[in-house]
């Protein structure tokens, strides 16, 4: 191998976090040179996640919206509630108990959450970081985790936060995609570790068992990945099927063991029946439940309008076929010395057909709705790849990794699969698949379109528009980030929101803060309703029925009849009603005939409306917050609800 095309990275193992302080093997470069290489890449990505934690500072969360539900329900364990018996819940364990542990040992604060999330954010960067930079190089990897940072971990790509990794929306997505990675890190890292085989097989085992206790979508892709890894090494070194055998049996014992663990755990706090019942998480509301086939999910997963859809992805697919095409034949002729005017008007006259197709600007490559599409094809050229070049190990094992990596990316996607996004649960969802873009156009179409030519001109055009397309993303987040200057809380969980210019909202909840202050004693009752747990955890006022949320799939998977009945028994001394836009779940506001009612009439019984800020909440589309006092609130003491985290949910499902 010549020495200006020798610049491979020389790994004892593949995977190998060691990676990070190991040169490439470049014969001309200096001892100086060739460290200021290797650490360029982290160096670069931590500056950048330096910059954009300060950037973002306190701004991650929404005021209403899904992490209020977050952080009160870590409070509430860390406070000695229990799960699903205390408080009603329709996701696995792992992640509440995980933030309620970190709540108890590092103190009680959105903060806390944050910085945890923020170490995570570094964890998982750097095991991407390394696994792209074995299968690929360094650039590859350095401006793939870029695109991470900045795209999905710190993305505000919708007036809601809550899609990022500091505040999501929900924990189970984000510790669930770590866990597979991670997993997927220690199963590929076994293969060429056959002293530590059995260790990684166990813990791999157990990052699986992990995933299953948090949302169904991704424990069904971390496993088919998993699956995708012992099939392709034991057809690899099929001699040694008897090993691989007994790798997956601990692995899949490890998985098995650290559910049953986890189960018997929880079955200390409930009974061991409702702790098999509630392990399960999300799958038991799949089954049980019409909640996937809500107006809501429909529009998620793109089966409203499916051929509208099918044709939009396959003109982001085509939008972005034809911009590597023109950056390829760009390529050949300007290497090549050759750019006369065919290949002058076919490479305009791709860019101009894209530009045509996409009748927008940037994103240019990075589009979600090419990536379900895209991820198909690229696991299906990996594997066919892989397969021709079995005979060269080590490169066949790249390019499996690389369609397992697709595998993985699609089965995500499948969630959004006629409707596929990068912004809303594309944070997680398809940041994979994004990622996976980035490696093959970098890395993998060079080396098959390029051969002629060294490539560096195809790599130019294509880094050129992925860092457009980040830097539309980055203005997109800027757009809401600026806007965000209305602090609310003090201290560690101190947040920023959108003041009075940008959205009503901001203002309403500071004023009906002031409020409940005022009007509430330290141990009095609160309910919002239908969602805003997080006003019942910034004045630390709890929810005694333990249904913190009523949205239209909550009332769908936990029957509004047992909602009823846990409020009649519990009596919140004191119930806040927010108005929600509710139309996109196909139902009118909460109180209405479709959704709701029966609590509400409930309410409008049993309450007295104190405090109105805005308009009569449920009666118009502006945002509105009312605060209502239980009637004939001064009942006798042992009536009063003192430690509502200790109530039980009444006939909770």
């Amino acid at each position: 191998m010549s020495n200006e095309t020798e610049i491979e990275c020389t790994l004892d193992h593949p995977f190998d976090l060691a990676s990070f302080t190991k040169s490439d093997r470049v014969v001309s470069q200096t001892r100086a040179s060739k460290y200021s290489l290797v650490f360029l890449g982290p160096v670069v990505l931590g500056l950048a996640f330096a910059v954009l934690l300060i950037w973002t500072w306190q701004r991650w969360p929404d005021l209403i919206t899904d992490f209020g539900r977050e952080i009160y329900i870590a409070w509430q364990l860390a406070d000695g509630a229990v799960l699903y018996h205390d408080i009603a819940y329709f996701n696995g364990p792992l992640s509440p108990y995980f933030n309620a542990l970190a709540l108890r040992l590092f103190g009680v604060s959105i903060g806390t959450l944050v910085v945890i999330n923020a170490i995570l954010v570094l964890g998982l960067t750097a095991l991407l970081y390394s696994g792209i930079r074995y299968l690929s190089n360094r650039w590859v990897a350095t401006l793939a985790g870029f695109v991470f940072l900045v795209v999905f971990a710190f993305g505000h790509l919708k007036i809601v936060g809550n899609y990022n990794y500091l505040c999501p929306y929900s924990h189970e997505m984000t510790h669930g995609l770590i866990l597979s990675v991670f997993m997927l890190f220690l199963l590929i890292r076994s293969a060429w570790n056959p002293k530590r085989r059995r260790l990684l097989s166990v813990a791999s085992g157990v990052c699986w068992g992990l995933v299953f206790l948090g949302k169904a979508e991704l424990f069904v892709a971390a496993t088919g990945a998993a699956l995708a890894v012992f099939i392709w090494f034991w057809t690899m070194d099929i001699t040694r099927g008897r090993r691989w055998l007994g790798q997956g049996i601990l692995f899949v014992f490890s998985g098995i063991a650290s559910v049953a663990i986890a189960t018997i755990a929880l079955a200390t706090q409930i009974t061991p029946q409702e702790a098999i019942l509630h392990i399960g998480g999300t799958w038991r509301y799949l089954i049980q439940s019409n909640v996937a086939t809500n107006d809501f999910y429909r529009t998620v997963m793109g089966t409203d309008h499916p051929l509208t859809n099918l044709a939009a992805m396959g003109i982001s697919f085509g939008q972005v076929t034809l911009f590597v095409l023109a950056a390829a034949l760009c390529d050949q002729a300007f290497m090549r010395n050759s750019f006369g005017w065919c290949k002058a008007a076919l490479s305009a006259g791709c860019i101009g057909l894209a530009l045509i197709l996409g009748s927008h600007g940037p994103p240019f490559l990075l589009q979600g709705l090419a990536l379900w599409i895209g991820s198909g094809f690229m696991t299906l050229g990996f594997l066919i790849a892989a397969i021709r070049k079995r005979k060269d190990r080590e490169h066949a094992d790249r390019l499996a990794i690389l369609a397992i990596w697709g595998l993985f990316a699609f089965l995500l996607l499948s969630k959004t699969c006629l409707e596929p996004r990068i912004h809303h649960y594309g944070f997680v969802l398809a940041m994979p698949a994004t990622l996976l873009l980035v490696v093959c156009l970098l890395h993998a179409l060079p080396q098959l379109w390029c051969r002629q030519t060294s490539g560096n001109c195809f790599r130019m055009i294509i880094s050129l528009l992925i860092l457009v397309d980040t830097w539309s993303y980055l203005m997109v987040s800027s757009s809401y980030i600026r806007a965000k200057n209305l602090e609310i809380g003090v201290g560690m969980d101190r947040i920023k929101t959108y003041d009075a210019t940008h959205h009503p909202m901001g203002p309403l909840v500071v004023q009906a803060l002031i409020e409940l202050h005022s009007v509430t004693c330290s141990d009095s009752t609160l309910a919002v309703l239908p969602e805003g747990a997080l006003l019942n955890y910034l004045t630390r006022r709890s929810n005694p029925t333990g249904y913190i949320v009523l949205m239209p799939p909550e009332l769908e998977m936990f029957d509004e009849r047992k909602i009823l009945a846990a409020f009649e028994s519990s009596h919140p001394d004191f119930i806040v009603l927010i108005h929600k836009d509710t139309s996109e779940y196909g139902c009118g506001p909460f109180g209405s005939p479709s959704y709701g009612e029966q609590i509400m009439h409930w309410v409008r019984t049993h309450y007295d409306p104190i405090i109105t800020i805005g308009a009569q909440p449920c009666a118009t589309d502006s945002c509105e917050i009312q605060i209502l006092r239980r009637a004939r609130i001064t009942a006798r003491p042992d009536q009063r609800v003192h430690h509502p985290a200790r109530r039980r949910l009444t006939n909770a499902a």
